[in-house]
């Protein structure tokens, strides 16, 4: 599979889960606007996780402003509206996922959650290690 139909999976993943989320709690309105923020967010915290361990790792003085961060968010942004929203290019992806075997479907499910969960768990160590950092230097 290219790394476009993998982004496209993922993304049909996450919008099935907030489907049914949000059909189950009464909200079931801007499901692809949902999504899109989702992955923007999962997006920049891995890129920030990643920031944070080269400042704890490698060079320690480095500070990032507020800017920086800004830009990232704007860059993912973007990335994601002309990736997803842009053509609506994933409703096509989204029928052929929707054709898969669901023994294949829920593995693909559970695959996932353990990116998601991993990119969360490494983005709260890197805050937790930039934390320690802080106090150490900063006593």
């Amino acid at each position: 599979m290219s790394i476009k139909k993998l982004y496209y999976y993922f993304f049909y993943k996450i919008y099935k889960t907030i489907d049914y989320t949000s059909d189950a709690s009464g909200g079931k309105f801007m499901t692809s606007f949902k999504t899109g923020i989702v992955i923007i967010a999962l997006e920049f915290w891995l890129t920030i996780a990643i920031l944070n361990y080269y400042n704890v790792f490698f060079d320690k003085t480095i500070n990032f402003s507020k800017g920086v961060y800004v830009i990232i968010a704007l860059f993912f942004s973007v990335l994601s509206y002309i990736t997803i929203d842009y053509n609506k290019v994933w409703k096509s992806y989204y029928v052929e996922f929707d054709k898969l075997p669901t023994k294949k479907n829920k593995a693909g499910g559970w695959v996932v959650f353990g990116i998601s969960a991993f990119i969360i768990a490494f983005f709260v160590y890197s805050i937790y290690l930039m934390s320690q950092i802080n106090w150490i230097l900063y006593r």
